[in-house]
Order: C-alpha cells, then structure tokens, then sequence
C-alpha cells in the first residue's frame, strides 16, 4: 500500500481545514472580564479502547468553512487480489469540498469538529483517520473507485422513471398506480456492475439485488405499495428499467441537507451544531483487517472497516446524507464551479 501517500493526502486536507479556520484579531483581555469568560482547550486529547485495539483522538475544538481543491486524491493504491490492476481504494480526480458561484463567492464546505485519531495494537499503529463531527456541502470530483460506506437516497416523483420506460414497462407501472406525480424512493449504495453489495473499489451505487422501490405519496395507495414490492432490482434493473450508475457520473454530491440554510461566518464560531449536517463523515486508512472505528454519534456503535482506505459518510437524522432525485440518478450531476476565474475544476 503506498501509504505514505494516503498520509500526505490526509495531512493536506487537514492542513487545507487550518487556513480555513475562522479567526478574530488577538485584543488584550482585563482581568474582570476574563474572570466572566469559560472555555475549552482548542485542543482535546481522549483515549478509548475497543477490543484489544487502544485509540488516541486529538480533537481540534474548532468551526470552519473551507474550499479545498485536490488535483488527484489517491489512498490504499496497490495490489489487491480481485480488483483491477494499479486501481486505488479510494481514486478522486479533481477532488473538492465547497463551490465558487457565479459571482466568484466562496460557498463553503462546512465542518464542526474535527479529529484525528490513531488506533494501536500494543506499540504497533494499525489505522489512523481524519473525521468530522459535523459536516455540510458540496463534496466534488469524478470518483473513479471508492471503498467504504456511502449509502445514497434515491427519492422524487416518478416522472424521469416513466420517461425512460418502454412501453411494456409503462403498462406494469401504470398498473401499479405509479404516475408523473407519483413520489417513490429507494436506497443505493455502492454495488458491482451486476447489483451485488461492493464496498471496496466500487465503480457503481445503485441498489442491491432484491431491494424495491418504496412508494412515499400519489399513486394508487397500499394498491401500489404491494405491486411495487413485487419487483425487486436484478442485476441492476428493475423490470428492465437501470437501477446501478457509475460513480464518475456523479459529478457533485451534496452532503448533508440541502434544504436547510447554512451559517454566516459570524454565526459559524458559536453555533453548539450546524443544522442538517451529516454527524460523523471520516476519511481512515488501515494497515490491517478489522479495525473498528467509534462511531461518535452513538457511542455504542463501531464502524468495521477492512486493510487500506476507507470513507465513511454517515446517515443524517436516520437519512442517508447524500440525497438525488430520480433525474439525477439516470443522468448524473454536473460539476460545480470550485475557482475563482475561468476553469471550472483542478485548480
């Protein structure tokens, strides 16, 4: 594994995270006020062990908002038994958090509370990563193959799903109730080309053999609840109708929720949470299998990860953090802008 450039890779977006922090002007303070001021260290060490496996975390008590560009992100590249030759466990061309609008105005990336942690067996590090407590926005760049855990929700009216169908295939629909109007949902992750679960070097998100659309409003009720249930994705369709896409088609994904309105800068430092962040979206790489990793969120939780590079972009309120509507998922996203002047990418 060249693992010295999964630590470079992982230093510069944490480097990337300082220039970005948020900063006041230093002022000297007079002792009756600083006799009203509590606080916290900028810089928190904890211990946790799990199993035989002891970790240290440095958390870094701080709120930012950044636009970081990575030419090419590349971790855990090296042989690995099934998987393409000189292909990586996580390969990002382009690679960006935050977006620059029409006006040349920074949209940032959102993270509160980062952390690194290091995991040891005895004096032997096995795993070291990069997390977030909190993040939110636009996560950029074509994804040529990713390792980890990245559940996707499809959900929106049905209308892209009837313009691609045949005729055949809008005569079953249409049976079950299913129209433009209709909203309907399903779950992705990362799959194989065939539909089947593959969370290491994955190409495609789509759904998994045997999951169905669920229906969400419109349409014929429980009538289109049970029709629905009847057909389940095989082999990335579903009665003939593409269920799995290639990742590089997926130019831009939003983390966390859209809809809910980010910070201002002056509001950044002193909000105790961001609305609608996802909780707990990291970065690891694993010098050996099964180093679990504490899932922050709930405590009681751990997420397993196996040898080489790993990302982990958590659900949002029991909602997958990555949310497309059907148009997206057929046709892709575009990138957004991530500089400032004429190139659109790979600043």
């Amino acid at each position: 594994m060249k693992s010295q450039s999964a630590v470079h890779a992982i230093w510069f977006l944490l480097l990337s995270m300082y220039a970005a922090v948020l900063h006041a002007a230093l002022a000297p303070i007079q002792d009756d006020e600083l006799s009203d001021i509590t606080g916290q260290a900028f810089i928190k060490m904890e211990t946790d062990q799990i199993g035989s496996t002891e970790y240290t975390r440095v958390n870094l008590g701080v709120s930012v908002a950044t636009q970081t560009n990575i030419d090419k992100l590349t971790l855990g590249q090296y042989d690995r038994a099934g998987e393409v030759a000189g292909s990586a466990d996580i390969d990002i061309d382009h690679f960006s958090l935050g977006t620059v609008d029409d006006n040349g105005n920074v949209v940032p990336f959102y993270i509160k509370d980062p952390y690194l942690e290091f995991a040891y067996e005895g004096d032997k590090m096995v795993g070291f990563r990069i997390g977030f407590n909190e993040a939110k926005g636009d996560l950029g760049g074509t994804i040529n193959t990713l390792t980890g855990n990245v559940p996707v929700l499809i959900e929106g009216t049905a209308e892209p799903i009837l313009d691609k169908a045949n005729g055949w295939q809008k005569f079953l629909l249409g049976i079950a109730g299913v129209t433009d109007s209709t909203v309907l949902r399903a779950n992705a992750q990362l799959v194989t080309e065939s539909g089947e679960a593959d969370p290491v070097r994955a190409t495609h998100v789509g759904m998994e053999n045997g999951q169905t659309l669920d229906h969400v409003s419109g349409g014929g009720g429980g009538w289109t609840d049970a029709l629905l249930g009847l057909f389940g994705s095989d082999d990335c369709e579903v009665t003939g109708l593409a269920t799995c896409f290639a990742l590089s088609d997926y130019k831009a994904l939003y983390i966390g929720q859209e809809n809910v309105a980010n910070p201002t800068a002056s509001e950044l430092p002193d909000l105790a949470s961001i609305d609608g962040a996802a909780k707990g979206m990291f970065i690891s790489v694993q010098f050996e299998d099964g180093v679990a990793w504490r899932d922050l969120e709930d405590p009681a939780k751990t997420i397993n990860t196996v040898l080489g590079a790993f990302m982990n972009i958590p659900e949002t309120d029991g909602t997958p953090s990555i949310v497309v509507d059907f148009n997206e998922a057929f046709n892709g996203t575009a990138s957004k802008d991530t500089c400032a002047g004429s190139a659109m990418v790979g600043c």
